[in-house]
């Protein structure tokens, strides 16, 4: 449950864990691994799992010099600490998809890291499971579960106000434009901050660096 970072200039291994393997259910559990480490827009998100199915999503905005729980994922766990096990993690066009290995709760996706969609329709019982989460430019595939392998549509981004299914230079093209004339269409509003405005060509850009 140990997490390092490695410089490249000093050629040094540093321990950013903090308090990832502090946080969780009391004895007999403990932390059993990191299950994943993904890149969402400008933070660094870990998933922790701890045994008994229970697991936490953290997030890093200073490259994991600091941790923060995310509290919102719905998901929650039967033995009431943390949620359940968050098994798969990835992001795609300004959003995150995040699956449990639990069969009562299934996918769920973001694009800011508070307000969660469960996108889980067409699983059901123990195909909710999730053991690995793809993504190609137009389908999410879900493995796990008594039936293996899932398809579906990937959801539609708020930023691709061109609406072909990617946030690039096109799009903040649109949202620049719509900036000056006064528009505020909710599908260019990326940060969700309900106005329309420079923040929001920042939040693009950070998107399609991080992609």
């Amino acid at each position: 449950c140990n997490l390092y970072r490695y410089n490249i200039e000093t050629n040094e291994w540093t321990d950013i864990t903090g308090i990832l393997d502090d946080i969780g259910p009391p004895e007999p559990y403990s932390c059993t691994s990191i299950s994943q480490i993904e890149k969402f827009a400008d933070k660094l998100i870990i998933s922790m799992y701890w045994y008994g199915g229970v697991g936490t999503l953290f997030y890093s905005q200073n490259d994991g010099d600091s941790w923060e729980i995310i509290s919102s994922f719905p998901s929650m766990s039967s033995s009431g600490y943390g949620h359940n096990n968050i098994s798969a993690m990835t992001t795609k066009s300004g959003t995150f998809y995040a699956g449990t290995a639990t069969s009562q709760d299934g996918i769920f996706y973001t694009n800011n890291l508070t307000d969660w969609t469960e996108y889980s329709a067409g699983l059901s019982s123990y195909n909710l499971s999730v053991s690995v989460l793809a993504v190609t430019e137009e389908k999410i595939y879900k493995l796990g579960g008594t039936v293996n392998l899932f398809q579906n549509d990937l959801i539609g981004v708020v930023g691709d106000v061109n609406g072909d299914g990617l946030i690039d230079i096109l799009d903040i093209i649109i949202i620049v434009s719509m900036i000056l004339e006064g528009d505020n269409d909710p599908s260019a509003d990326v940060n969700n901050d309900g106005q329309l405005n420079i923040l929001d060509v920042v939040m693009c850009i950070e998107i399609i660096l991080n992609a």
